[in-house]
């Protein structure tokens, strides 16, 4: 019985090598300078490789005589159902962000003439993937230790192998994509935790809200408040923390929620960003700040909209947002690294400049 069940191990830790090893970069980037216009079949080939070498293995363990280990019962069998059902909402939640099309290979074989951005996975973050990174792996985390509520040695043998080659699958999934997408994926995924959603929740427990979506790669434009706020002859600055004009000084601001008015949402921006009580007056002020990647699809697509605000109370302390803030007068602003949109809007509106 040991030695059959080593072998059903081998057989399926060698199938997650070979379907690994096809997918990699390395082995991706090969074959597409070998073969030219007929790389549009690869992702089809690889995804019929994966059922048929999949079979076997598959049909071998069923035939195994393994002892009875594991039997879901009582409390554990309710866990069981809401973790499978947890399962299938990833996937389906998943399914809708991503391209079917092209996952399954179809959208390739239809482009002609066959370029070498027509395998690159469209990267979006929107909806499931604002709360993990990899809905899919983490579904089928969920669903291979559910789907049955009895268990044998054999297949907890099996979903232990298959559970390390999710984790490992996402991790090889994340080296890949930042190498393509440099640092943008970096940004991405210091807010969203790779399997489990760890910083979502964190954010949820926090905030006592539901994080509204990522920055990246928008679904449609982001609706943005800035406030120009002055006190005697120095104007209220924040430097960024985020992306993007990290690391410049710009008016405080940031996204309108939904329910809130500009005026409501740059109030409420400058308190949590610099802790200064303003009241928000007219309009002075819109644009929009549009970023794209090296494939050229929008990175950030903000429409910003900025207010005067009048100086209430409150002395500058940097928020969850900034990385410093302070009053500045014309003498400073000469001095810093500031926002070219920001400096314009001073110039223009106000007559600000160092």
């Amino acid at each position: 019985m040991i030695i059959t069940h080593l072998l059903l191990a081998v057989l399926w830790i060698s199938w997650c090598a070979l379907h690994s090893a096809m997918i990699s970069l390395s082995v991706t980037s090969y074959l597409e300078h070998r073969l030219g216009q007929s790389y549009r079949f690869y992702r089809l080939f690889f995804n019929a490789m994966a059922v048929v070498t999949l079979l076997p293995v598959y049909l071998y363990g069923q035939g195994i005589d393994s002892p009875l280990c594991l039997i879901a019962q009582g409390p554990l069998q309710t866990v069981r159902i809401a973790l499978l059902l947890t399962s299938l909402l990833l996937f389906v939640m998943g399914a809708r962000v991503y391209d079917l099309k092209h996952f399954t290979g179809l959208r390739q074989i239809r482009q002609k003439p066959f370029s070498s951005s027509g395998d690159t996975i469209p990267f979006k973050t929107r909806g499931i993937l604002t709360v993990t990174r990899h809905p899919w792996y983490l579904g089928g985390i969920f669903l291979i230790w559910t789907y049955q509520a009895r268990m044998t040695m054999a297949d907890v043998m099996i979903n232990a192998i298959l559970s390390l080659y999710f984790v490992v699958g996402a991790m090889l999934e994340d080296r890949k994509l930042k190498k393509t997408m440099k640092g943008t994926y970096d940004q991405y995924a210091s807010m969203v935790s790779m399997l489990f959603p760890v910083k979502w929740l964190r954010y949820l427990l926090k905030h006592r809200r539901l994080p509204v979506s990522t920055r990246l790669y928008p679904a449609h434009p982001v609706l943005a408040v800035g406030a120009v706020v002055f006190k005697a002859d120095h104007v209220l600055l924040v430097k960024r923390k985020n992306p993007p004009s990290q690391g410049t000084w710009a008016i405080p601001g940031g996204r309108v929620r939904l329910g809130e008015s500009i005026q409501e949402a740059a109030q409420r921006e400058v308190l949590e960003e610099t802790g200064v009580i303003i009241t928000p007056r007219a309009t002075v002020f819109a644009f929009d700040s549009i970023e794209r990647d090296g494939f050229h699809n929008v990175r950030y697509h903000y429409h910003i909209v900025d207010v005067a605000g009048d100086y209430v109370s409150g002395e500058p302390m940097a928020g969850d947002d900034a990385l410093d803030t302070r009053w500045v007068s014309r003498q400073a602003l000469a001095t810093l690294p500031v926002n070219e949109k920001t400096k314009l809007l001073l110039e223009t509106k106000f007559d600000f400049q160092g």
